[in-house]
């Protein structure tokens, strides 16, 4: 049981951009401006290449820095799977990955099912890898310090700072340029010649996580372009990053709350017949004296075991395996908490071997990107250890299980970094653009509901729907209901009346 555990576990967190995805979920991005009325950069049409399995690939150069459109340029990799019937054809949805750091071209090469048949009949599915991620020209850094998340005092603060400093230092390096231009504004610009070279005059846009932030942001800049528009796992830009981030503790706190629930009523659940919370916690604080051993030959500390589970209830699918994984734990072996990869016996690994292409660049760094555009697109308000220990303590009072963590899980992310500027944190303005359908779950850790609605305002006659569960992302197998609107919406333009609430088929 162990070992399957263990690879359940792993499976789950690699889905989930580990670390800094729920700090980009408290993201705002810069407005991009206004297309320009000058001559845009020339784009070729994309030249497309079979690559297993029935995608195609290609690529589409465009300007390192779109101010200066003749200067150097990148290479943003797309994959694209045809819509099975011709003759109903409703053009290319463009699905914008999430993150920062997912492959939008893996997404559509490798993983086709998370679009139900009936997108992919009427739709040209079309991905990319934002600029610097995976395919695309990427971002490559050292292999990053380990440092606590929590510092204990000003000394640990400073060594967290200086790490970071010098992991920044070292993708600047390896990256070039490019690592001062990972902005969402940027990536925003890429989308529209990527429209381009597809010779699609309007394209319709799936955003998931902190994709729902780059299509808002191509939404905005080129509104007359967009068909229509779903937003699933909304990220607010409106949304003060300290407010923020005790949102989404209060949710973690909740959702664990919820875990508890059903392990109580679910006999098949490790746990069950336990006051799981007591075990957690003492666990947890366990763990915080002496690090619990692994089959790995590393021990998994409290943060350890918080940052597994922070990223393991982003899904209700993940509650089995996180409950064998505390039993196994509590017994003694914490190896589903460890990740193999910072292991003393783990050696250098090449990128994954796809079966379809565009493979990622072999030296691509997530971490490094995701740092990058986060601290491009939000810098944190405040960069002090007393006043991120104080909102931490703030915070911990109201969720007193993840509270500290999540607040210095993120906010620690952008401490030396280079400070990039006050990006505008203003409601999304795209006049002319359709009503888009929006997304999002009640028990949502990563994008809270809240947001879900805040950005449906934000975008007039735009409808919200809600799925009644424990997820991140509500399309895609989980329920019929919300497949179903998202089908209608898409293919036909119907949109259900906002506030429509959907269960778990």
């Amino acid at each position: 049981m162990g070992g399957q555990t263990r690879g359940v576990l792993w499976r789950a967190i690699t889905m989930i951009s580990a670390g800094l995805l729920a700090l980009t979920g408290c993201t705002s991005a810069p407005t991009p401006d206004p297309l320009p009325s000058t001559p845009e950069p020339v784009v070729r049409s994309v030249a497309w290449t079979p690559c297993g399995d029935g995608a195609e690939c290609g690529k589409v150069d465009v300007p390192l820095d779109h101010a200066r459109p003749d200067g150097e340029r990148i290479t943003i990799a797309l994959a694209r799977r045809r819509a099975s019937d011709a003759n109903q054809r409703r053009g290319v949805l463009l699905v914008a990955p999430g993150g920062p750091g997912e492959s939008g071209a893996q997404m559509v090469s490798m993983e086709p099912e998370r679009f139900t048949p009936a997108l992919r009949q009427h739709f040209d599915l079309v991905g990319f890898d934002p600029r610097g991620v995976a395919a695309s020209t990427a971002v490559r850094c050292p292999r990053a310090e380990p440092t606590d998340v929590v510092p204990d005092d000003a000394e640990e603060f400073e060594r967290i700072r200086s790490a970071n400093e010098r992991y920044a230092k070292g993708c600047a390096e390896r990256t070039g340029d490019l690592l001062r231009h990972l902005d969402t504004g940027s990536s925003a610009r890429d989308m529209e010649l990527v429209r381009r070279a597809l010779g699609e005059d309007k394209v319709s846009l799936y955003g998931t996580s902190y994709g729902t932030l780059l299509a808002a942001s191509y939404a905005e800049l080129a509104p007359g372009h967009v068909r229509a528009m779903v937003l699933d796992g909304v990220v607010d830009r409106t949304t003060p990053l300290d407010a923020a981030v005790a949102r989404e503790a209060a949710m973690l706190d909740e959702v664990f709350r919820d875990f508890a629930t059903w392990c109580a009523r679910t006999p098949d659940c490790a746990l069950h017949g336990q006051d799981v919370g007591a075990v957690w916690d003492e666990l947890v604080a366990r763990a915080k004296r002496s690090p619990i051993p692994s089959s790995t030959g590393q021990g998994a500390d409290d943060e350890a075991l918080l940052a597994a589970a922070y990223r393991m209830l982003y899904t209700s699918g993940n509650w089995p395996a996180l409950a064998a994984s505390v039993r196994l734990a509590v017994e003694g072996d914490a190896s589903a908490f460890v990740d193999p990869a910072e292991s003393p016996s783990a050696t250098a690994s090449s990128a994954p071997t796809s079966v379809v292409l565009p493979a990622p660049d072999p030296a691509y760094d997530q971490d490094g990107l995701q740092a990058a555009v986060v601290c491009a697109d939000r810098p944190p308000p405040f960069r002090d250890r007393e006043r991120i220990s104080e909102l931490a303590q703030r915070v911990a009072a109201q969720a007193p299980r993840f509270g500290e963590h999540v607040v210095w899980s993120q906010f620690r992310t952008c401490l030396g970094w280079p400070e990039t500027g006050n990006p505008p944190t203003a409601p999304l303005r795209a006049p002319g653009l359709p009503p888009a359908l929006v997304l999002g779950s009640n028990g949502d850790v990563a994008t809270p509901l809240v947001g879900a609605k805040a950005v449906a305002e934000q975008l007039p006659g735009s409808s919200v729907l809600v799925l009644d569960a424990d997820e991140h992302g509500a399309y895609g197998g989980l329920s019929g209901c919300v497949d179903t609107a998202v089908e209608r919406y898409l293919v036909d333009g119907a949109l259900p009346p906002s506030g429509t609430t959907c269960a778990v088929s």
